[in-house]
């Protein structure tokens, strides 16, 4: 399927499950600003994509369209917060909030005493440490938090254009051609989940530039060989720690596979990767408390706990979770949980893209493609975290593994998709996420 075609059949999509809630109503009172500002991001996001990819626009352009959509819409839908609900944050109890309060209590503290400051308040807990961090930085630039509440706007601006460009870069190395690795890293680029991410003042806009940054010099590195590629890339590796130790985790074995995959052994790599992954499922209880020190029951309780709050049927949750973790999540046309209404295109697009996804892991391993071994297992274990945490329906998780599965989508695209079975699986997806909107 052709992009454009494919651009033209979400934005119809979108329009249609839009109106299809307008009849049937909403499942809570929405502010009438978050339903307007959901329909501005979604149709400049369409608007842009295909700008981008009928002009042929080349890299250095796509990086200026998404610092400006990137801090335009953010310091909009800042402003439509303090106007209309009174505080600069969807709630006054998000993670937003409590890494704002501990970066204010860190104006003009020494970093020494600010990190004593953290550690208490989070219990030491290693995965808090490096946003608050940055955070200390961005808040003592600033001098106070009016400002700094601004100025964080604009560094996540950077953060995005960053990591769009470092992204485009990865898909080259992985010779995907030019069109498809412009239009994707633009995808990446102007996706609204960033712009909800930086007015929430939460980490995953840094976080995924860390993470990009660190594929690409690993990825260097195996290519030229230039040593200070492999340092920067340990020291990319090595801030993802204190930011999501798991995800760290992941991405470090992958390094490993990436550097012991060659063309001749790329056969063998791929059985044993297939088979230790199945093994692992498997014995995944004994990989959870012996080397994450988390028992399985533990993990598989606090799942619960997180389903039950929702659906007093915990097995159409599963079932959800493990669709959500393949082709979602789900928009949210009925409701606006966690504030996912504002980036409702960005969602629609993304199932629309899991088609592909799945074509291209397929592929990845059938064709032998081993330059790709270490995305698609880096995905892999993504999806088994997902499911297994019961958090496939949050954005916040998924998007640390979105833009490797771009590269594996954009990939997709070079490969023949069977036309009338993508037809058959939109009309598929578009049910289920009526389905989930009307649970």
């Amino acid at each position: 399927m052709k992009i454009t075609k494919l651009l033209l059949i979400t934005s119809f999509l979108y329009v249609l499950l839009l109106f299809i809630f307008i009849y049937t109503g909403y499942r809570e009172e929405i502010p009438a600003f978050k339903f307007v500002i959901q329909i501005v991001f979604s149709l400049t996001l369409f608007t842009l994509l295909f700008v981008t990819h009928q002009c042929k626009l080349n890299i250095n352009v796509i990086l200026v369209f998404t610092f400006i959509f990137s801090f335009v819409s953010s310091f909009i839908l800042r402003q439509c917060y303090l106007e209309f609900m009174g505080i600069p944050f969807e709630t006054a109890e998000n993670d937003g909030f409590a890494y704002n309060k501990l970066a204010v209590n860190g104006i003009r503290e020494s970093y020494n005493d600010y990190i004593q400051y953290i550690f208490k308040t989070t219990r030491y807990n290693i995965d808090d440490l490096g946003f608050p961090t940055v955070l200390y930085i961005i808040y003592n630039i600033a001098g106070e938090e009016h400002s700094a509440l601004y100025l964080v706007l604009l560094f996540n601006a950077f953060f995005v254009v960053i990591s769009t460009n470092y992204l485009y870069k990865i898909m080259l190395m992985l010779n995907i051609q030019h069109n498809y690795a412009r239009f994707f890293s633009s995808v990446w680029g102007y996706f609204p989940y960033f712009v909800s991410i930086a007015v929430q003042n939460r980490k995953e806009n840094i976080f995924c530039m860390f993470i990009v940054l660190a594929f690409y010099n690993i990825f260097k590195f195996r290519q030229s060989y230039k040593l200070y590629y492999l340092v920067f890339g340990s020291l990319f590796l090595l801030s993802c720690f204190f930011f999501r130790t798991v995800v760290s985790a992941m991405m470090f074995l992958c390094f490993i596979v990436l550097f012991i995959v060659k063309f001749k052994n790329r056969k063998i790599i791929r059985n044993v990767l297939v088979a230790g992954f199945i093994m692992g499922i498997i014995s995944i209880g004994i990989i959870l408390e012996y080397i994450f020190d988390l028992p399985l029951d533990t993990l598989l309780a606090v799942s619960q706990y997180r389903l039950g709050g929702e659906s007093a049927n915990l097995s159409f949750m599963w079932l959800t979770q493990i669709l959500s973790g393949f082709i979602g999540p789900f928009p949210n046309f009925s409701r606006a949980v966690q504030d996912g209404i504002t980036y409702n295109g960005g969602l629609l697009l993304n199932v629309m893209f899991s088609f592909p996804f799945l074509i291209g892991i397929w592929h990845i391993f059938k064709k032998l493609e081993h330059k790709y071994y270490p995305v698609a297992l880096y995905i892999c274990m993504g999806l088994l975290m997902l499911i297994l945490s019961a958090v496939a329906l949050d954005m916040r998780y998924q998007m640390t593994f979105f833009p490797l599965a771009l590269c594996v989508i954009a990939y997709a695209f070079h490969r023949k998709i069977n036309r009338l079975l993508y037809y058959g699986y939109i009309v598929s997806s578009v049910a289920l996420v009526v389905v989930y909107n009307f649970r």
